[in-house]
């Protein structure tokens, strides 16, 4: 804006939401396809190519657009054009539009390398041409630049990173000083053992610092109904032994997959919570302004789950997940405060209480203590559309990421069979699976002759499980009066850790009560009287 201002340059609108763009241009395209199409774009640009020079750059990167070469290069032509006539600028276009500022105007660009002089980049891995690109126009004679990345988890190539930016640093940057961060801070000695068995590489693990925990296991299902019931027995035995919803996540590689895996868990009566990938501005915008016209939450959510909003069927399926989300945390929330909700800064940090189901992508940078992940099986892990070694070696990254959100429990499964379209179809193991069981079977055996350390010998007998559910039920009612009492989500009065946590421990004074984890001084002296009355408001019998 600076530099269009200063030269008297009409200010081009910044595109916020290329989906929504494209559902406009081109109507009769599948949410599928327009998602492609979508990613398509992303990497022509991120190499810097036009309608002009995509086809014969796609084809020998081995890409498979949506509807072939001339299709995709017929609408990315369309798309530029439009973009065009009405002044439109995305996301890339001013990426390519800066770079280029800095490359032809020296004055522009010394006055931004004197006001951001020390630069620093995360997440290197995925950077791509075109940012990269920006980086070294930023830069120019000078070096003043730090990044941070691992190769392992680079896992957006098919949308244009390329971590060799990354792996071969020295070489575009000569004195560069490389430091190797080689020790896992998280995960136990065991989860980084098989998250590495992913990659085919266990030599290449880091150093676990932690503890000891329990060995991950592998496990197959007959279909889909066997495999609902392992993982609401899965969730449960986690839940028994102290590790509250939200500390738990199940993992799959596609979000067809978590929504189904997100309807078993709600049908069997555990909280859950899809985890999409992160909205854009302008996605939250549009479901905003269609919740301030709705007559009441249970209207709008009956209509996004109908599929009769005009909107395209992602962003249905979004807006129903969202108005759960938000009905978990305010169950008599207005329209308009929904509406408020989705484009304020809660929506950053949704706190939605329930154990987190998230795409294998979503789940990158998070963290739970137990993670499932489910679905490995042949065509989704890798996805049927990997079909060059460069692809499939992304999907082992990408089973490695997921592996590793785990920081002490971690399982993983597959199932036999598997209905699609109302077909049920044989399913194969992944090939990536026989490293990861290898490696579950060493931590087994590794671990048959030496006791479990106590914290994870926590299986208790059933009505002990029982009463600690009970226990649990009271303090989460507590919480819950309290949030609406002070207009605030149930987990900024009291995370799910420190739930549980009152529940297991059972204090009897604030004293005690201030010592928890979770708790603290000021908020035991603030709020200790009325919740020790809740939580020994439930009498322990003995069996």
């Amino acid at each position: 804006r600076l530099y269009w201002s200063g030269r008297r340059l009409q200010e081009p609108e910044l595109l916020v939401d290329r989906r929504s763009y494209l559902v406009r241009l081109f109507p009769s395209l599948s949410s599928a396809e327009r998602t492609r199409l979508e990613s398509e774009l992303s990497w022509a640009k991120a190499r810097g190519l036009d309608p002009r020079s995509y086809v014969r750059a796609s084809r020998g990167a081995g890409r498979r657009p949506p509807g072939g070469f001339g299709a995709t290069n017929r609408m990315f032509a369309r798309y530029e054009e439009a973009c065009e006539r009405a002044h439109l600028v995305d996301f890339d276009d001013l990426l390519a539009r800066c770079a280029h500022a800095f490359e032809t105007d020296a004055g522009f660009a010394a006055a931004q390398r004197w006001r951001f002089q020390h630069l620093f980049v995360d997440e290197f891995q995925d950077v791509n041409p075109l940012q990269f690109r920006l980086l070294k126009a930023w830069l120019g004679d000078g070096d003043d630049v730090c990044v941070v990345g691992d190769e392992r988890q680079a896992i957006y190539g098919w949308n244009g990173a390329d971590a060799g930016y990354l792996v071969r640093f020295a070489d575009y940057f000569p004195g560069a000083v490389i430091e190797r961060l080689d020790r896992n801070y998280r995960s136990t000695p065991q989860v980084v053992a098989v998250a590495a068995a992913a990659l085919a590489d266990e030599e290449a693990a880091p150093l676990a610092e932690a503890g000891d925990g329990p060995p991950p296991l592998v496990t197959s299902f007959e279909n889909e109904i066997a495999e609902a019931r392992g993982l609401l027995g899965w969730s449960r035995a986690r839940y028994h032994e102290g590790i509250g919803w939200s500390s738990q996540a199940i993992l799959t590689r596609t979000n067809a997959l978590a929504r189904r895996v997100v309807e078993a868990l709600r049908a069997g009566s555990i909280p859950a919570r899809l985890l999409l990938a992160r909205p854009s501005g302008g996605q939250l915008a549009t479901l905003a302004a269609m919740a301030r016209t709705a007559p009441s939450l249970a209207v709008l959510l009956a209509d996004a789950a109908s599929g009769t909003l005009e909107l395209e069927d992602a962003d249905q399926q979004l807006l129903v997940e969202l108005a759960r989300e938000y009905l978990a945390v305010d169950p008599t929330g207005t329209p308009q405060q929904f509406a408020t909700w989705l484009v304020g800064p809660a929506t950053a940090a949704r706190q939605a209480p329930g154990i987190t189901v998230a795409t294998f992508h979503a789940a990158k940078g998070l963290e739970w203590r137990a993670v499932h992940v489910a679905g490995l099986e042949q065509g989704l892990v890798p996805t049927a559309r990997a079909s060059t070694p460069e692809a499939i070696a992304e999907e082992r990254r990408l089973l490695h990421v997921a592996l590793s959100r785990a920081t002490v429990h971690l399982t993983c499964s597959w199932t036999r069979q598997r209905d699609r379209d109302g077909e049920r179809y044989e399913r194969e193991a992944s090939p990536f699976l026989a490293s990861v069981e290898a490696a579950c079977t060493r931590q087994v055996t590794a671990s048959a002759a030496v006791p479990p350390p106590a914290t994870y010998r926590l299986q208790r007998p059933r009505h002990v499980a029982r009463q600690l559910d009970r226990t649990v039920e009271a303090v989460d009612g507590w919480r819950r009066r309290q949030a609406q009492i002070v207009g605030a989500p149930a987990a900024a009065v009291l995370s799910d850790a420190a739930v549980h946590e009152v529940a297991l421990q059972r204090p009897s004074t604030v004293e005690a009560l201030a010592e928890l984890p979770g708790i603290g001084v000021a908020r035991a002296q603030r709020l200790g009287p009325s919740l020790l009355a809740a939580l020994h408001s439930v009498e322990i019998s003995e069996p």
